[in-house]
């Protein structure tokens, strides 16, 4: 599951597993849309494994 939180009108996203956060926003973006574009990123990494 995704979080994704607007403070100080920045957006900052995290990846949940089980109630523990495994991945988190490295830094705070301007947009909705990008933050929003982070989190697809994040989740097609799963088609390149890291051997």
């Amino acid at each position: 599951m995704y979080n994704m939180r607007q403070t100080g009108g920045m957006w900052t996203w995290e990846l949940l597993i089980n109630g523990n956060i495994v991945a988190q926003c490295p830094s705070p973006l301007k947009t909705k849309a990008a933050c929003m574009n982070a989190i697809r990123l994040v989740k097609m990494s799963f088609l390149y494994p890291v051997s």
